[in-house]
C-alpha cells in the first residue's frame, strides 16, 4: 500500500486564517503564554473591582475631646509652633 493511500487527512485553511501573519515557534510559546497571563491579570483586576463595589462600609470617626489631643496644635494654631 502506498503512503498516500494510508494518509487520507487533508487540512483545510479558512480564508481568514490564510490572511493571518505567520507566527514563529517563539511567538506561539512565550507570546501566547504572555497573552494568557495578561488576560487573566485583567480578569482578576476586573473581578476585584466588582467585589470592591459592594464594599460600602465607611466608619464614622468622632473628634477627640480637647483633653485627649496632643500637645502640639500645629494645624489649629500655627502661630504657636516654633521651629
Amino acid at each position: 500500500p502506498a503512503l498516500s493511500d494510508e494518509c487520507t487527512f487533508t487540512p483545510t485553511i479558512t480564508r481568514v486564517a490564510a490572511r493571518m501573519p505567520r507566527r514563529s515557534w517563539e511567538d506561539m510559546s512565550t507570546g501566547d503564554a504572555l497573552r494568557r497571563e495578561l488576560k487573566s491579570a485583567a480578569l482578576r483586576e476586573w473581578l476585584q473591582e466588582e467585589e470592591d463595589q459592594g464594599l460600602t462600609f465607611a466608619p464614622l470617626l468622632n473628634a477627640a475631646p480637647p483633653e485627649r489631643r496632643g500637645q502640639l496644635r500645629v494645624l489649629e494654631e500655627p502661630e504657636s509652633y516654633i521651629p
